[in-house]
């Protein structure tokens, strides 16, 4: 009886697939929206989430740039009814511009490793001294 629960777990999981990982400040992004208010999917953001995780909106919803490490070609229908589009590529780095709404579920899609949205740079000294 172990035996054949233990299979048929291994087989669920096998089917499952492996899940992309995000970066801490991609998760730190994820959480601080979970709990807004939303419309149709999407999380309400104020100025303040905006600045702080560079969120924009084109003219379609709120969208992120990240950068994806991918193990193998994801699937474009997929990421085509996500509204993810692939930007550049080299290697296994891709960059791409994200909708919020379908950050969460394209850790979901295959032939993705890693998601990673950008984060601000600023300037901390004007030049360096000794």
């Amino acid at each position: 009886m172990r035996r054949f629960l233990f299979s048929v777990l291994a087989f669920c999981f096998a089917c499952a697939g492996p899940r992309a990982q995000y970066s801490a400040f991609t998760l730190r992004f994820l959480n601080d929206i979970e709990s807004l208010p939303s419309r149709d999917g999407a999380p309400l953001l104020d100025d303040s989430i905006r600045d702080k995780y560079l969120v924009r909106d084109y003219g379609e919803g709120d969208v992120v740039h990240a950068f994806l490490r991918l193990t193998s070609e994801p699937d474009p229908e997929k990421l085509d009814r996500l509204g993810v589009s692939l930007q550049s590529r080299t290697g296994d780095l891709a960059t791409a511009v994200i909708p919020v709404r379908s950050l969460r579920n394209l850790g979901k899609v295959r032939g993705i490793a890693h998601i990673e949205i950008s984060a601000p740079v600023h300037k901390r000294t004007g030049e360096a001294s000794l």
